[in-house]
Order: C-alpha cells, then sequence, then structure tokens
C-alpha cells in the first residue's frame, strides 16, 4: 500500500493523519515500487518514476488530479478522489 503524500516528506507539508491515511491518499503498488517512491512528495514520484504511476490505474487518476490546478496533491483533492473511488464501486457494485 502506497502513500501518495508520504508520512515524512523529504520536502512539503506533513498533513493529518486521517487525511495522510485516508483512501484518498493511498494505492496498491508492487512491493519493488513501493520502496523506490519512499518519501519523495507526489510531484517527484510522478517526474521521477512514470512507469510505477503505470501500475495503478488509481495513481493515474491521482496524477491527473496532481497536474490540475497549482500542480500539487492536496488534502482537498485527496478528499475528493476518496469520495469519487467510493461512488465508482457503490455504484458498480
Amino acid at each position: 500500500m502506497e502513500h501518495f503524500q508520504p508520512q515524512h516528506p523529504v520536502e512539503g507539508e506533513c498533513w493529518e493523519q486521517d487525511d495522510w491515511n485516508g483512501f484518498g491518499n493511498l494505492a496498491l503498488l508492487t512491493v519493488s515500487g513501493n520502496s523506490r517512491f519512499s518519501n519523495l512528495p507526489p510531484a517527484g514520484k510522478i517526474n521521477s518514476y512514470p512507469s510505477i504511476i503505470k501500475q495503478s490505474l488509481k495513481l493515474k487518476v491521482m496524477e491527473k488530479m496532481t497536474r490540475l490546478g497549482e500542480g500539487k496533491w492536496t488534502e482537498e483533492k485527496a478528499s475528493r478522489h476518496k469520495n469519487e473511488m467510493f461512488n465508482i464501486v457503490k455504484n458498480n457494485g
């Protein structure tokens, strides 16, 4: 399980634990992909490891959301992503 916004980012801000551990900030990855991402901020993950982003449809959506607006992954975007994902599961489950 990968936290797109890391708990201990090498740069940027730390999030509240509920937002950081929230479904909107999480994605499944291979073990090697997860270890490469480490504590890079979301933009660093996107720019440094595009092949890892491609491992997960959810990460692809998170990448697109990150690029929108100011080009940052925010707690608000993570919350919106969580709600969108829950709606997809609810309506297709």
